[in-house]
């Protein structure tokens, strides 16, 4: 075994022998049925009314931001909440082929020590893997002022472009070359401030420019900028270590660069709220009561809306919310867009909700294109959805049929999840590798609220 890990990891011995450990201590503790060397398939017996209490883990999208932003850092980060997921796994992959030492335990605890990065490229080929991966294109150029990374990957869900990226870095001073699927990056000198205005309130964009801009010389300004809750909580965290970053959360941040940036106290990152809103929306599909713990209902404002006015009954107070469904919903019609419309990354369970809702819904999504993927798969459950262009027209069914069916992304998996609980009777999916990159133990936190799900395989 340990000849094995030796001759495939070669020089980074140590590092993959602990992952591993981890990530064996995390599938016990969370009573994982599944060996983490295989992808395995997710059964479900549906039709089970959900009850009960689920925690709601940190951000994903925060978290990996902030682990980037960490690399500007002068002494070691420590941050709490932090979701076990494969997303976080391979970010630490990353770091360490760059020299970077990482820590991280089954409590979600996890230390970064950015003074040990000795490398300005990120090339390793989990770069593929992760979109968020692009945001070391910020924290290299931030802190070695030039950097190489490999074009990012993640969800096959539209078209990505990072020019908007690239063309921020440039207003900033920095020189983009690419070649082949590597980006190479040049400051020649200090970085230096700038006025930039974003075609798209782009949320990659603005917090690859904001972890740039915070070690650039003089004042930088981000029009158009996102404000969807995972930029906030990763600029949040860069002023908790010492930037000064104003106009947090608005369409228009200001940033003064600084010299150097330490932390004093540990950052706790922010609930994930598309998680919460995943668990609202599967109870919206399944019916029960449901409580979510640390939870923070400001960040699903349209969501909320959307489903009372379905006829959920939701009440927030202290980062819970509570959900009650006692009867089919109704149709709806809904646009995705930035923050704070409609969340994309939950409009495909949506359209999970929507099949069995009563009467035609509708989505328009206008922020990729290739977000209906699962449509198919729904369809052949018995759902009755007509894609037009980039709107769904949705003929609601009064109860889905089981069936065997394979996730091809991220979002899409968690939303074939939500239609196997409404369907009685067994159903099997495959591609859980795509929905662990961005659920922690979704399988066990459903398991909890009465739902018939196990590994299988």
């Amino acid at each position: 075994m340990i000849f094995c890990l030796y001759k495939k990891y070669k020089n980074n011995f140590y590092y993959p022998a602990f992952w591993i450990i981890l990530k064996k201590s995390i599938k016990k503790q969370n009573n994982f049925k599944r060996s983490i060397y295989t992808k395995a398939m997710i059964m479900i017996n549906g039709g089970q009314r959900l009850e009960g209490e689920v925690i709601i883990s940190g951000s994903k999208n925060a978290t990996l931001a902030i682990i980037a932003a960490a690399c500007l850092c002068d002494s070691a980060i420590e941050l709490h909440n932090v979701p076990l997921i494969e997303d976080i796994f391979d970010m630490r992959e990353i770091l360490y082929s760059m020299g970077c030492r990482t820590h991280i335990d089954a409590h979600g605890v996890m230390v970064i020590e950015p003074n040990t990065l000795n490398s300005c490229f990120a090339t390793h080929p989990k770069m593929h893997s992760i979109r968020a991966a692009s945001y070391f294109m910020g924290a290299l150029i931030g802190r070695f002022k030039m950097g190489c990374v490999s074009m990012p990957g993640g969800c096959k869900i539209g078209s990505r472009p990072i020019n908007y990226h690239l063309d921020g870095f440039e207003a900033l001073g920095v020189k983009c070359t690419m070649v082949e699927d590597k980006i190479f990056l040049n400051s020649k000198g200090e970085l230096s401030g700038g006025d930039i205005t974003l075609p798209y309130p782009s949320v990659g964009t603005t917090v690859n420019l904001m972890i740039a801009a915070v070690r650039a010389r003089g004042k930088t300004v981000i029009k158009n900028a996102a404000t969807e809750p995972n930029v906030i909580d990763a600029a949040n965290f860069l002023v908790s270590v010492g930037a000064d970053i104003k106009g947090v959360g608005t369409p228009t941040i200001t940033i003064n660069g600084v010299a150097r940036l330490v932390q004093t106290v540990p950052y706790t990152v922010s609930p994930d709220h598309i998680e919460a809103g995943t668990f609202l929306i599967y109870c919206g599909i399944c019916g029960g009561d449901l409580i979510l713990k640390n939870a923070r209902a400001d960040d699903l404002n349209k969501v909320i809306e959307v489903l009372k006015d379905m006829g959920a009954i939701i009440i927030s107070k202290n980062n819970i919310i509570k959900i009650s469904v006692d009867r089919r919903l109704k149709a709806s019609h809904i646009t995705t867009g930035p923050h704070p419309e409609f969340p994309t990354d939950l409009q495909q369970l949506m359209l999970s909700l929507m099949a069995v809702s009563d009467g035609v819904s509708t989505i328009t999504e206008t922020v990729f294109e290739n977000r209906f993927r699962q449509a198919e798969e729904l369809n052949l459950m018995g759902a009755k959805i007509n894609i037009q262009a980039n709107t769904a027209v949705i003929e609601g069914v009064e109860k889905l049929e089981p069936s065997k069916l394979a996730a091809s992304d991220l979002r899409g998996g968690a939303a074939l999840i939500g239609a196997a609980l409404n369907a009685r009777g067994v159903s099997v999916i495959s591609g859980d590798n795509y929905i662990s990159r961005g659920y922690q133990d979704i399988v066990g936190k459903l398991s909890s609220v009465n739902a018939v799900i196990d590994y299988y395989g």
